[in-house]
């Protein structure tokens, strides 16, 4: 009698990911408020897969955890793999917004590292700081 196997995935927090998707996001007309959309493979309406490799479950685990954060307004329903979007949140436009700039993501980053397992909260306050400090505010 042959057993079946299972295969599990592993996936993480990418926070270059992350950006990825929240630009993308940001930049999507259709993600205005006005209707719920679910991202698909076929027309790749994020801009992400295929993108560093980043496989379906990547994508859909990064967006849950922008959605469970409150930066995206989403559905995340259990009978399906990738959530429903409506739009970037205040808080998600206010965090994309500072880390737009390459340096000042890169800076984000290299501070976040120094709290393994950064929350991304503590990450976009972490990029407040970096932006703050750029302008000679802080």
């Amino acid at each position: 009698m042959q057993q079946a196997v299972r295969t599990e995935i592993f996936v993480e927090r990418n926070l270059d990911l992350s950006r990825k998707i929240l630009k993308a996001i940001e930049k999507e007309p259709k993600y205005n408020g006005t209707q719920w959309y679910r991202p698909d493979a076929e027309s790749d309406n994020l801009g992400v897969l295929g993108q560093g490799d980043y496989s379906w479950d990547e994508v859909a685990y990064n967006l849950n955890l922008l959605i469970e954060s409150s930066f995206v307004l989403g559905k995340i329903e259990r009978d399906e793999s990738m959530p429903l979007i409506k739009l970037l949140t205040g808080p998600g436009h206010d965090f994309i917004g500072n880390i737009t700039d390459d340096a000042i993501w890169e800076k984000t980053k290299e501070e976040a590292r120094k709290i393994p397992g950064a929350s991304l909260e503590v990450v976009a306050k972490i990029a407040t700081d970096v932006v703050l400090k750029f302008l000679g505010l802080s």
